[in-house]
């Protein structure tokens, strides 16, 4: 082969391998929001349960205006997105959410006694 040739050969094995480095980060970046839109389903579902057990009276297994005693339904405190923690008060409770891809990745939200969620915090690669 020419030298001209072998150039071409080279520059063309060089973009190639450009173009798969660039799709492995693109893939990745996919896929951690992936995990973080998964994560914030599971804690949207486990807000309801909290809802739930907030209006609930206690006779009925319920909080009776108050989030103090509740836990989160045994299936949901891990999935495969990540394992999922609250911490109670009596006028709202804080779901806690960390990724199952890596510990450094977690989320959590304030949901108050009037059912709105606030105070999303994000860390790791979900910020």
């Amino acid at each position: 082969m020419g030298q001209q040739q072998m150039l071409l050969v080279l520059l063309g094995i060089l973009i190639i391998g450009i173009a798969i480095a660039a799709s492995f980060g693109l893939f990745e970046s996919e896929e951690i929001g992936q995990n973080k839109q998964a994560m914030i389903h599971d804690i949207l579902n486990v807000c309801i349960y909290a809802k739930r057990y907030y209006v609930r009276p206690i006779s009925m297994g319920g909080g009776s205006r108050s989030f103090v005693g509740f836990t989160i339904p045994t299936k949901l405190q891990s999935t495969a997105n990540g394992s999922y923690s609250v911490n109670p008060t009596v006028t709202d409770v804080t779901l806690i959410g960390v990724s199952s891809t890596s510990a450094t990745n977690t989320m959590s939200v304030v949901l108050n006694n009037q059912g709105k969620l606030g105070s999303w915090s994000f860390t790791g690669d979900f910020q």
